[in-house]
């Protein structure tokens, strides 16, 4: 957790609850796409924003590659 944390800092973004849960999904479920993303995060949180998980993804995948 601390290193999404991490992540999340160097983008100048602070560590919500939601991109926490963003970024934890990505990493436990691997590559899917992001309407799979949204699905098992409302699952999993409340509702947020489909442009914030978007915006979340591309942050996540801009420091795996």
């Amino acid at each position: 957790m601390e290193r999404f944390r991490d992540i999340l800092k160097a983008s100048n973004l602070k560590s919500t609850h939601q991109r926490l849960a963003i970024l934890e999904c990505i990493d436990t479920h691997g590559h899917i796409d992001i309407e799979t993303l949204f699905e098992l995060i409302l699952q999993n949180i409340q509702p947020c924003l489909k442009p914030r998980c978007t915006e979340i993804l591309m942050i996540y995948l801009h420091f795996i590659f």
